[in-house]
């Protein structure tokens, strides 16, 4: 019989049964080889950095001379104060952490000293959240907070942010560092939970 050039031979004519499941995988793949080309790789960014400012009341804090004055805004070190809480503010920023899959606190200092409002402080951070909303102590005083995440056990990521109530007009309330990966998705629900939120002002 006389084969054309294209035309393949079925290996059960001349092969064995391994050859014959490949020969018709190759020319009828399954539903699943399918799904599995043409499923597109999520995207990761790494080593992200986010600072904004509070959509707030702020009042200028600093000299009261007028050169003093002048300087401070040639140099952009005039200081403000913004108008915001702070225990809503951290409870905020600790749900926006989780939307992104960290759920394990390191540290929470307010001013450098460690903020422990309840008895049984945990590192788990939904349940510092929990704890935050049933928090009835006096209301803390402070100017800096400084809030260190990771992600579970295995993978590689951690956050710090940086929160000022009073800070020089060239300087952002929030700071947010993120050293490792987080999926492209994750990061643009986190950007617009916090802009939802906080009434941000700027988020770059």
């Amino acid at each position: 019989m006389t084969q054309t050039p294209e035309f393949t031979q079925p290996p059960w004519v001349i092969g064995s049964q391994k050859e014959e499941m490949a020969w018709i995988e190759a020319t009828h793949p399954s539903k699943k080889g399918r799904n599995n080309r043409s499923r597109p790789q999520q995207k990761y960014l790494r080593n992200l950095r986010i600072q904004f400012d509070f959509n707030v009341p702020y009042t200028n804090k600093g000299p009261t001379t007028a050169w003093s004055k002048m300087m401070r805004k040639l140099t952009r070190t005039s200081l403000v104060e913004e108008g915001f809480d702070l225990i809503p503010t951290i409870e905020v920023l600790l749900r926006g952490l989780t939307k992104i899959k960290f759920r394990y606190l390191e540290t929470l200092t307010i001013d450098k000293t460690p903020f422990e409002p309840f008895p049984d402080a945990t590192h788990d951070i939904r349940k510092t959240i929990d704890a935050l909303e049933h928090y009835s102590g006096d209301k803390p005083s402070g100017t800096i907070v400084e809030i260190k995440a990771n992600m579970p056990q295995g993978k590689k990521c951690r956050a710090t942010i940086t929160l000022k109530k009073i800070h020089t007009t060239k300087e952002h309330s929030v700071n947010i560092q993120i050293k490792g990966g987080i999926p492209e998705e994750l990061y643009h629900e986190f950007r617009n939970y916090l802009d939802k939120k906080l009434g941000v002002k700027e988020l770059e």
